[in-house]
């Protein structure tokens, strides 16, 4: 019984580092940008950022990608490349 808890002990952290990192993305774009966005409004994959939303607010988000990306740069551990 002890080696499944270690076992699912593993995946609680992997999950719980992926939604601090979600945390950390939509609070920087608060800040740059003013728009609350949900965490079912952004995704991670690899290295990338992949954002749902309406048009309009993609655009404002991807006029601050630039400083946004720098931010996450600093203040994450994963090296983030690209937003989309």
């Amino acid at each position: 019984m002890k080696e499944i808890s270690s076992f699912l002990s593993k995946f609680t952290s992997i999950l719980s580092s992926k939604k601090e990192t979600e945390n950390l993305i939509l609070e920087i774009i608060k800040e740059e940008t003013g728009i609350v966005l949900q965490n079912s409004n952004i995704s991670i994959s690899g290295n990338k950022i992949f954002i749902k939303t309406a048009p309009i607010i993609k655009n404002e988000i991807f006029l601050n990608k630039d400083k946004i990306l720098n931010k996450l740069i600093k203040k994450s551990e994963k090296n983030f490349s690209d937003m989309r």
